[in-house]
């Protein structure tokens, strides 16, 4: 797997589907290492694509906001560049 140097990555490491962790790092060197050893340890690594990390974190302020109530597009727009 070839890194690239940007702000961060997301790493998903998985087994058969039973359960994942994503990994936030913005140092390529750790990231690497933690990929390099989770796939020693005989794990599937994945790099998540910058959308498909958008993704997961908009799913994630809707499950958090989830009031029944209607939220303007700007107010997730505004968290979603805050973090």
């Amino acid at each position: 797997m070839k890194f690239f140097s940007t702000n961060c990555f997301f790493v998903i490491l998985k087994k058969d589907f039973m359960g994942a962790i994503v990994i936030k790092s913005r140092n390529t060197k750790n990231l690497k290492l933690l990929s390099d050893f989770a796939e020693q340890l005989g794990e599937t690594v994945d790099k998540l694509t910058t959308a498909e990390a958008e993704d997961i974190k908009l799913g994630l302020f809707m499950k958090k906001e989830k009031t029944g109530k209607s939220i303007s597009r700007a107010a997730i727009f505004k968290h979603l560049n805050a973090s």
